[in-house]
């Protein structure tokens, strides 16, 4: 198993280079008091898809919101 934190990463296929495989399953989580990174799960969930067709893997998905002890 190989944990990726992409936060800082343009493109989620420059991490693949270095993965013998594509991805089998994406834990994508998001700032509950930050909307736009909610928003950005369906830009890593189309990038993550794209690494499914060229490996013909079929991929997980789960989404974790954090930092909900910060809602007002």
């Amino acid at each position: 198993m190989q944990i990726w934190d992409t936060v800082e990463q343009d493109k989620l296929k420059e991490l693949k280079k270095t993965s013998s495989q594509g991805p089998v399953g994406a834990l994508l989580v998001y700032d509950v008091c930050r909307s736009e990174t909610f928003n950005s799960c369906a830009k890593w969930m189309n990038e993550v898809k794209q690494l499914e067709k060229e490996e013909e893997n079929k991929v997980s998905f789960v989404i974790v919101g954090n930092k909900t002890d910060l809602i007002p």
